[in-house]
């Protein structure tokens, strides 16, 4: 009763079939898991005073908190140009960036975290107002907007124009580099401004020095060709009294959150759903009134800057619930599984009818040798039938044993033997005696009755 060859095929084939089963089940238990654990995304923020950095350590915090399914792990960073660095490098999946300084390729907006005035400090006699008015002039840059350098070049030659000098200084050294007549225009932010009153608030402004002009930039022909500057009503920025105009709009370098292009729909979703519910507790926790604010979603495909499909799924209320989303598996793994299990089924019962017609042959063999038994010759056609019961038993006891027979086939293999034993039992004392020669002779075949 050795193990067949195609038993074993069998065998293999039962095993891989319930690895598949565990494996759907498994896998649509996890799918079904994973959305709802808290995933922590990292953040590169210019630490310090930069725009941002307090949001999102308040927004990081509440998260935590509140026990929300999005968390936040701040990777700080010297400034917005290095927080763009991190973000395209993978070493953050969400950064606090200008995109005046240095867009990532690999990221799109979320959030319009601060929105700052652009400023041109020039002599009172010129008060400069547009970028258009810095061609062929000397232009001073703080560090902290040498990206508005390099944008100002860039479209005063998209535009025609003659390039600018640009001249790198210290934000709290601009007067003093203006009435030196070292450069004839210092543009900057409102951030870089406050340099000139370190203990205003950030974006109120004082007056600029005396001889001076501090006039907000205004939109033009320019400022429309550099990625990161908009068009912002005087009435919503954050200018004191003595610094607004007639003009109704100022020019705005904003602070963008952005995202890697690779992080899930759903969680950029969640994230920012999450910013806006929470804006009430985000102030407290900050210790003034947040400022962030939404992307404009009137004409996303014409954005310069292009805003991240989870946002626009929260700004587009386009949210998909959890059975939206995971609809489709969810029923593909019911339907599979509920496929494999009537696969599993139909094969075990082959098993169980096979191992039956296998029990059944074995009894047939056993019943057999009885049934020879009862009319053998001599004593050693007995032995020769006796050892293949043996040695049948013996293959029937090494199945039973190794696959766990049911207690039916043990007792029908259990009653053949003792038939088989029975029979061989008797035929050695019909032998044994000398009434056994006439049958002996009347069961031999024909010539050996002849012979005697």
């Amino acid at each position: 009763m050795a193990m067949p060859a195609k038993r074993t095929t069998i065998w293999l084939l039962a095993g891989l079939l319930s690895l598949g089963v565990a494996a759907a089940i498994v896998w649509q238990g996890w799918g079904a898991l994973v959305p709802a654990l808290p995933k922590t995304l990292r953040v590169a923020v210019a630490r310090g005073a930069q725009p941002g950095h307090t949001l999102i350590q308040a927004l990081s915090r509440e998260l935590a908190e509140t026990g929300q399914d999005v968390r936040l792990s701040l990777v700080e960073v010297d400034d917005p140009a290095a927080a763009s660095q991190a973000l395209a490098a993978g070493r953050a999946e969400l950064a606090v960036i200008r995109p005046d300084l240095d867009l990532p390729p690999n990221a799109s907006a979320v959030v319009v975290v601060r929105t700052m005035p652009v400023l041109i400090l020039s002599a009172e006699a010129d008060a400069l107002t547009m970028l258009g008015e810095l061609e062929g002039k000397r232009v001073g840059l703080p560090a902290d907007d040498r990206g508005l350098g390099a944008e100002l070049q860039r479209a005063l030659a998209q535009s025609g124009r003659a390039a600018a000098t640009l001249v790198p200084l210290a934000a709290d050294a601009a007067a003093a580099e203006l009435r030196d007549k070292n450069v004839d225009a210092v543009l900057l932010s409102a951030a870089s401004a406050r340099a000139f009153s370190p203990s205003a608030p950030l974006g109120r402004i004082a007056r600029a020095p005396r001889g001076l002009s501090l006039a907000p930039a205004v939109p033009d022909e320019v400022s429309a060709l550099i990625t990161g500057l908009s068009a912002l009503p005087v009435g919503q920025s954050s200018l004191p009294s003595a610094l607004r105009s007639e003009v109704e709009e100022v020019l705005a370098a904003s602070h963008l959150l952005m995202a890697d292009n690779a992080l899930d729909a759903s969680i950029v979703a969640s994230l920012t759903e999450r910013m806006f519910y929470a804006r009430a507790a985000l102030a407290r926790r900050a210790g003034h009134a947040v400022a962030f604010t939404g992307l404009p979603t009137d004409n996303v495909t014409a954005a310069a800057i292009p805003a991240h499909k989870g946002a626009i799924q929260y700004y587009e209320r386009e949210q998909q619930t959890f059975m939206e989303r995971w609809s489709d598996v969810i029923w593909i793994g019911i339907a599979s599984t509920g496929a494999m299990s009537s696969a599993g089924a139909w094969l075990a019962r082959r098993l169980v009818m096979r191992r039956r017609d296998e029990a059944d042959q074995v009894a047939a063999r056993i019943i057999e040798i009885g049934d020879r038994a009862r009319t053998a010759p001599d004593r050693a056609a007995l032995a020769v039938l006796a050892a293949e019961l043996d040695a049948i038993t013996a293959e029937a006891l090494v199945e039973i044993r190794t696959r766990d027979g049911s207690r039916k086939t043990v007792a029908l293999v259990t009653l053949a033997l003792e038939a088989a034993r029975s029979a061989i039992r008797d035929r050695r004392e019909d032998l044994a005696t000398p009434q056994a020669r006439p049958a002996l002779v009347a069961a031999a075949p024909a010539e050996v009755r002849a012979v005697g």
